[in-house]
């Protein structure tokens, strides 16, 4: 029973005993709540007023003076044990409230009194303001439940919450979530983080999920998004073919050199301002990423990366790269402009694995006189190994291609060609049909990743080669000569299998070749194509006769597009010189080389255009050219 206080008709205060369950209070304001006094009465309702203090129940109509709060549970309820035991129950001498209570038993039971007691209270617990965990959850798309209509999302809360809850009184839920990208990102709360972090490699409906936590922002809803348009879904198959042409599995090398040549990227104006070339790396290495169900998966596939050839002059615009292959363990850097160490300061701790860093090229490497030179299977060293190769590869398979086969190619080598038929603006040259490509190309892109054909179309053994190129059309090589109709880049790896069978690995060489030919088709037409090459070398086997071997063999082919060779140029002068500091230049220069003033600013204002370690690097080429009088005592000092 639970006891309330009203006001009659007259004025007079009545009490009332009121079973609980017939007890109906609904929030109405902060202060007053009506009250449904008995079932017989349903259709009159009395406004009751706590008044704080000595807790009795008033009820006067209308508004009532504000007071300070009144106790309530979490339903928003009168909490009843706030009504003060000791105070008077009005005029009529009813006794207190203790010697009611006495009488007619407890108002409540023992355990909806605990339960008062625990939610009795409208003070906010710390757990409910608690800034929410953000977890970032990877692999649902690669599930079975990823064909549902809203990609798993549901399904995925649904397993995580049972899991989680499955040995707790309390079950733990996920307050909200959303897919964003390739990953599904939930906010949970800060108690219940720990216990979904445990699910980390739990398969989800066939498929290994990864779940960590993350400090960014709640992505923007993707309801609000737009659809990709036709031309958004045209540009990355186009780069999902670049990606085809230059990723070389048995190498697990992605090849991302001198990507300003590229034909396709050249030809569809991604390099023509220096914003979009930053968009369409960046949107490379995120599709490359996305291709691989996990990190291992993708730790294990791609293990070295080339950015040769590009330009660089520091990692801002790369920097993509360190947050999608933080695993790899050979990085290539040569021929850009970085000048300074420290210009790669930004890629400090992002890969923690990697073993082998080539900046051959760089005038860093002049700058940096105890930089580690790096020794090894190269072919730009002087055993010319590796352009040797290229030359005898070319001739042959333009006169002879089955002597190619026997003398390169073993058992174990394996070729592969693939054919991207997009129309290439730009060129002069007469199209040539594909027809005699399209049943040995291995284009991923048109035949799907689940086809047979993929297995198939790679042609394994010297002699099923050999077979294969005899139904290709004849070809003629631009002459290596012709070095800007070429783009050759070069690249060490390592742990590959010693043919000799000892069980140890050796190292070998990883050759792309960018450059066209001349092909005369079935009609007697004769047309040009554009073509890249990927060559992973190995040491031969004994008794092949040749010290190298071809142990893969990547050709893919695309319509005649020009090859898009950089001409040197004077690099631009450094930002803030003024006369103060030219003329600090010159005196240092001077200095450090004992040539006159005169000598020392045409040095710096010549090729070098202000840049003191390129005048350091001229003067030391033309230092025994000078006259005597370029010198301050007829001589050159030392140059520290």
């Amino acid at each position: 029973m639970v006891l309330l206080y009203a006001t009659s008709a007259n004025g007079q205060a009545q009490l009332a005993r009121i079973p609980l369950l017939s007890l109906s209070l609904i929030p109405r304001g902060p202060f007053s709540r009506p009250c449904s006094l008995s079932p017989s009465a349903a259709k009159t309702t009395t406004y009751l007023r706590v008044e704080p203090g000595n807790g009795r129940v008033r009820g006067r109509g209308g508004i009532q003076k504000r007071r300070a709060d009144t106790r309530t549970d979490t339903d928003g309820d009168v909490a009843m044990d706030s009504i003060n035991p000791g105070a008077s129950s009005g005029r009529g001498g009813r006794g207190h409230l203790n010697a009611q209570k006495a009488r007619n038993g407890p108002r409540t039971s023992s355990r909806l009194a605990a339960k008062l007691d625990t939610y009795g209270t409208s003070a906010p617990s710390k757990e409910r303001f608690a800034k929410p965990v953000l977890l970032k959850v990877l692999g649902v798309k690669q599930s079975k439940a990823a064909s549902n209509p809203d990609g798993g999302e549901r399904s995925l809360v649904v397993f995580l919450e049972k899991k989680a809850s499955k040995n707790l009184e309390t079950p733990i839920k996920i307050n909200k979530s959303v897919t964003s990208g390739e990953h599904v990102v939930l906010s949970v709360s800060k108690s219940a983080a720990p216990e979904f972090l445990k699910l980390n490699n739990f398969d989800f409906a066939g498929s290994a999920i990864t779940i960590t936590e993350t400090d960014e922002p709640w992505p923007r809803s993707v309801s609000a998004a737009k659809a990709p348009t036709a031309e958004t879904q045209s540009v990355k198959e186009d780069l999902k073919a670049v990606l085809a042409s230059r990723y070389n599995a048995e190498a697990r090398l992605l090849d991302l050199s001198a990507l300003g040549q590229d034909p396709i990227l050249v030809s569809k104006g991604f390099f023509e301002e220096a914003s979009r070339a930053v968009k369409a790396f960046s949107a490379l290495i995120t599709i490359a990423s996305g291709a691989y169900k996990s990190a291992q998966e993708k730790k294990e596939g791609v293990q070295y990366v080339s950015l040769a050839n590009n330009a660089l002059d520091n990692v801002a615009h790369v920097f993509d790269l360190a947050k999608h292959f933080p695993g790899i363990v050979g990085l290539d850097l040569s021929n850009n402009q970085f000048s300074k160490i420290t210009q790669l300061g930004r890629w400090r701790h992002h890969f923690p694995e990697l073993s082998e860093l080539r900046l051959a090229g760089n005038p860093l490497v002049a700058e940096e006189p105890n930089l580690e030179t790096e020794v090894g299977f190269d072919f730009r060293d002087t055993s010319g190994l590796g352009e040797g190769f290229l030359r005898e590869f070319f001739a042959l398979y333009d006169a002879d291609r089955a002597a190619l086969a026997k003398k390169f190619y073993d058992e174990d080598s394996t070729f592969s060609a693939a054919i991207i038929v997009a129309s290439i603006k730009g060129s002069d040259k007469a199209i040539l049909p594909w027809k005699p490509y399209l049943r040995f190309s291995r284009n991923i892109k048109f035949l799907g990743a689940r086809n047979n054909e993929n297995r198939r179309r790679l042609f394994r053994g010297a002699q099923f080669i050999s077979d294969v190129w005899k139904q290709l059309p004849a070809t003629k090589h631009v002459p290596i000569e012709e070095i800007d109709k070429w783009v050759v880049d070069a690249h060490i790896v390592h742990d590959l299998a010693d043919p000799t069978g000892t069980g140890t690995t050796v190292d070998g060489l990883v050759i792309t070749v960018n450059g066209e030919f001349e092909e005369l088709s079935e009609a007697g037409k004769a047309g040009h194509r554009t073509f890249s090459r990927h060559f992973l070398l190995g040491p031969a086997k004994p008794g092949r006769g040749t010290i190298i071997r071809v142990i893969s063999d990547q050709i893919t082919l695309r319509g005649h597009q020009p090859i898009a060779v950089n001409s040197p140029q004077a690099p631009m002068p450094p930002n803030g010189l003024d006369d103060a500091l030219k003329l600090k230049m010159v005196q240092e220069l001077s200095e450090r080389t004992g040539m006159t003033l005169e000598y020392s600013q045409l040095c710096l204002s010549g090729e070098a255009n202000w840049h003191f370690h390129l005048a350091l690097r001229s003067f030391d080429a033309l230092c025994g050219t000078l006259p005597a009088d370029a010198f301050i005592n007829g001589k050159p000092s030392h140059v520290a």
